[in-house]
């Protein structure tokens, strides 16, 4: 396995480094944690004529027809950058759909997602729901050839900015179908939650929804064996996002230690900050190694599910322990709000629960070993 990124690759890398160096800024992020702002529509034009949204989606849908991996490569400059936007959700809603939809469905949506033109969100999650198809509580009752839903889907990450949902709910009492609703459905109510990380998250109550029979994304009574496939390659996207934060992490903590000076000298020349910052090094490579591999897999159609599992179990430790060590070493400053650092904790301690942490991520690894 070579891992080193093509000419190609490393090109596309840089492309969305200095895109985002140039039109995101910090700042954007501290107005949605205050609530000023929502993600830029402007922004989200340019990142659709990026292209972007559409990097693993075959050219025939509009997409660039490009591999996991460049995916990974976006997903990480992100999480370096401390990105936090609608692209995720309407990712993973195309590839849902690609992987799950009917010829009429791709058609009508996948183009229309790619340019930006139509925003999903996945609403999967349920209070007392941990990625697992007994907790999913959201009917959906036949009548007559059609299908009633009710119930709450919380939290649902770009929920209060989407077109249309995608829906998971139960259609028996062993069994679940995904279900494509359209947000302004009636008795589809939206309220929004606070976060720590600044993204935007409501709570869905679906009160005597109408859902047609067409709208039924996949085969009925089948709607877990899509979303275990979803859940596991956003598990990845979100490793990405992990690398990419605890790299900047540590690059803007070895910075510091070179100018600030304390006993005459800079901390960076004292053994203890030395090591410290060797060791934070050392979550951050294993970390790119580790996520890269399953993305590299998924690009040849090999099994790779435990080897998300490691990569997202991972991540999310080491994401959290750099972090944490850069408070350390920054002291106070790193508590100011002026400064970026707390931008990144709030973001690794977002990101490490989001599709499953890494005791759930272990309870997976575990039952592979001792199936």
């Amino acid at each position: 396995m070579d891992f080193r990124l093509s000419e190609e690759q490393q090109l596309f890398k840089e492309s969305v480094y200095n895109f985002l160096s140039k039109h995101y800024q910090t700042d954007m992020l501290r107005k949605m944690l205050k609530g000023e702002m929502e993600f830029p529509s402007e922004l989200w034009k340019k990142i659709s004529e990026l292209g972007w949204l559409g990097v693993a989606i075959p050219e025939n849908y509009g997409g660039s027809g490009m591999g996991f991996q460049e995916l990974v490569i976006l997903f990480e400059e992100m999480g370096s950058a401390c990105l936090v936007s609608p692209i995720l959700s309407t990712v993973l809603s195309s590839l849902l759909i690609l992987d799950a939809g009917n010829k009429k469905q791709k058609d009508e949506f996948l183009p229309k997602l790619v340019a930006g033109e139509l925003r999903f969100a996945l609403a999967l999650h349920e209070p007392g729901f941990y990625y697992q198809e007994g907790g999913i509580q959201v009917t959906a009752s036949k009548v007559q050839d059609d299908y009633v839903l009710n119930g709450i889907k919380a939290p649902v990450p770009d929920g209060g900015m989407a077109d249309y949902f995608i829906c998971l709910a139960k259609t028996s009492d062993k069994d679940t179908t995904l279900f494509i609703v359209k947000a302004d459905t009636p008795g589809v109510t939206l309220s929004p939650l606070k976060t720590i990380a600044g993204d935007s998250q409501v709570e869905i109550r679906f009160n005597q929804v109408a859902v047609s029979a067409k709208n039924i994304l996949g085969e009925s009574n089948r709607g877990w064996a899509f979303v275990e496939k979803i859940i596991s390659k956003a598990a990845l996207l979100k490793s990405a996002e992990m690398l990419g934060g605890s790299r900047k992490t540590l690059a803007m903590c070895v910075e510091y230690m070179k100018v600030r000076e304390q006993f005459g000298q800079a901390l960076g020349n004292f053994q203890a900050v030395q090591h410290k910052c060797a060791e934070m090094l050392t979550y951050v490579d294993l970390s790119r190694d580790i996520v890269y591999k399953p993305a590299w897999m998924i690009d040849r159609g090999m099994a790779c599910d435990i080897d998300i599992a490691m990569a997202k179990a991972w991540t999310s430790d080491a994401y959290r322990k750099v972090v944490q060590t850069s408070f350390q070493l920054f002291g106070a400053m790193a508590f100011c709000q002026e400064h970026d650092m707390h931008l990144y904790l709030r973001h690794a301690k977002a990101s490490e629960v989001n599709f499953g942490d890494s005791t759930f991520q272990r309870d997976l690894i575990a039952d592979h070993l001792f199936a």
